[in-house]
């Protein structure tokens, strides 16, 4: 079973923008599997308005880390920061949607200037918990989900 859901604000406004500033619909997914569980991949938001339920696994955007947001090109700058979500975002997320069924957080959507994957890692780890597998997603990354005691 695949559910999508609006990544938007209170007001009902999408809070991704297209490079031009206009506004762009995107959706979150809420995926079940008996085999795999439940899991939830969010991407291309500033931030997630949901709350879910012992998802066992959770794919996320990290776009970016506010320290390494640079001043020079203030457009850019303002496409990076709406619409995109930022670490310490992530982290309340994880926070908020924490159980005993969480088994796997992936971070994806990472800027290659604007974040450093290992940093992003190892702060969600320090809100995951212990028994929480974090990791970032890469080309040819292959993670086998199961419902299980098991991380891995």
């Amino acid at each position: 079973m695949v559910q999508a859901f609006d990544l938007t604000d209170l007001n009902g406004n999408f809070k991704h923008t297209n490079t031009d500033g206009s506004e762009c619909p995107c959706y979150g997914f809420y995926i079940y599997h008996p085999d795999m569980g439940r899991m939830v991949y969010i991407t291309d938001t500033e931030f997630i308005k949901w709350k879910f339920k012992d998802i066992n696994h959770i794919l996320v955007s990290c776009d970016y880390q506010r320290k390494y947001i640079g001043e020079d090109n203030i457009s850019k700058r303002t496409h990076i920061l709406r619409g995109h979500m930022e670490l310490e975002t992530v982290k309340g997320f994880v926070k908020a949607n924490k159980s005993n069924a969480l088994r796997n957080i992936i971070l994806c959507h990472m800027s290659d200037s604007n974040s450093n994957p290992d940093e992003c890692v190892a702060e969600v780890k320090k809100v995951a918990g212990e028994g929480v597998c974090v990791r970032y997603a890469y080309r040819g990354l292959c993670v086998e989900l199961k419902d299980s005691d098991c991380p891995f």
